[in-house]
């Protein structure tokens, strides 16, 4: 064997030694399963999300602690590529439960993400999946259905980290800190959250990217009475081709679509086709883009119908008569 055979040796073998020690991987992100989650595998210049990492999280409310425990085999529990799996990273996620209040079950936590891996992220995500436990994030920025576990809703909302950085790049090594409002249940379900972190790599995600500003004319509680709505949708690329509204129990229809008006704002005229009574109705807004295949963004937007129903319901019985009467004094 000459020398240029052994050198080659030498590296191969000390490569493989490396690998071993990183748990089987080469430190790269999980990347999902493009027939699962209908999203295409990483090639060079596009952009694709990956599963950065996966943690139960058990919560004390009695005692307001928080332990953080990975999910060691990914593969059991989201339909993912075999291909490369992250190094175990006991500190890639920390939580600081700041308070619960007892009477509305509300525990105020603060979520700390460090980026541990050799890329940059953009638009990372943290998942809180509803696992039909009954917990509840009740101040998500936008919902997914990246990485649903079976049990609870088929979507999931999240947390944005990195907003207040330009293009949301969360950089290696760095760390993002994001506020989760949590409702828990009566015990004794309060325990094993489960909850992933997912990111676009390496470009921008291709989807929308967040939908906000819903606004809404009044829309009376009358059959056929309407009112216009608006939401803005934001997108990297300003390529979002379709945003609907899932409103039927206002409207009659599983899906309304809305149209662009300027810029990221979609609106459309909502019609009370069903007579929805006054109240207000949490409706489901759906966005997606011309290049982000079969993903989309979800949020949740309420609806209120005001006015009198249509029939209101007769509360002065017929023989109380209010006509005046003398009055001797």
């Amino acid at each position: 064997m000459n020398r240029i055979a052994q050198f080659l040796l030498i590296l191969i073998t000390l490569a493989l030694i490396f690998n071993l020690g990183c748990s089987g991987n080469n430190g790269e992100p999980i990347v999902a399963d493009d027939e699962n989650q209908q999203i295409a595998s990483v090639t060079p210049g596009e952009s694709n999300r990956i599963l950065w990492g996966a943690w139960t999280v058990h919560l004390n409310p009695d005692t307001l602690a928080a332990e953080v425990e990975p999910v060691r085999n990914l593969q059991a529990h989201f339909n993912i590529t075999d291909m490369v799996i992250p190094p175990a990273c006991d500190d890639c996620l920390s939580l600081a439960v700041n308070s619960f209040d007892t009477l509305t079950r509300i525990m105020d936590v603060d979520v700390t993400l460090t980026n541990q891996f050799p890329v940059t992220g953009r638009d990372v995500r943290g998942i809180f999946m509803t696992t039909g436990y009954e917990h509840m994030l009740l101040n998500p920025d936008d919902w997914t259905d990246l990485w649903d576990q079976p049990g609870g809703m088929d979507i999931n909302p999240f947390k944005a980290f990195a907003k207040d950085v330009e293009n949301r790049i969360f950089a290696a090594s760095a760390g993002n800190t994001e506020k989760f409002l949590i409702e828990i249940p009566k015990p004794p379900q309060y325990w094993a959250i489960s909850f992933a972190v997912d990111a676009s790599w390496p470009g921008s995600c291709k989807e929308p990217y967040m939908i906000d500003g819903f606004q809404q004319e009044i829309i009376e509680s009358g059959t056929g009475t309407s009112g216009n709505i608006q939401v803005n949708v934001h997108d990297w690329q300003d390529d979002v081709s379709e945003v609907a509204i899932a409103a039927e129990e206002i409207t009659g229809e599983a899906l309304t679509q809305l149209a662009n008006i300027d810029g990221n704002t979609w609106g459309v005229e909502i019609t009370n086709s069903e007579g929805a009574l006054a109240g207000d109705y949490s409706v489901l807004i759906i966005a997606k883009s011309s290049n982000s295949g079969e993903l989309e963004l979800y949020d949740f937007v309420k609806i209120s119908i005001s006015g009198i129903p249509d029939n209101p319901v007769e509360v002065t019985p017929g023989w109380l008569n209010f006509a005046p009467y003398d009055v001797c004094i």
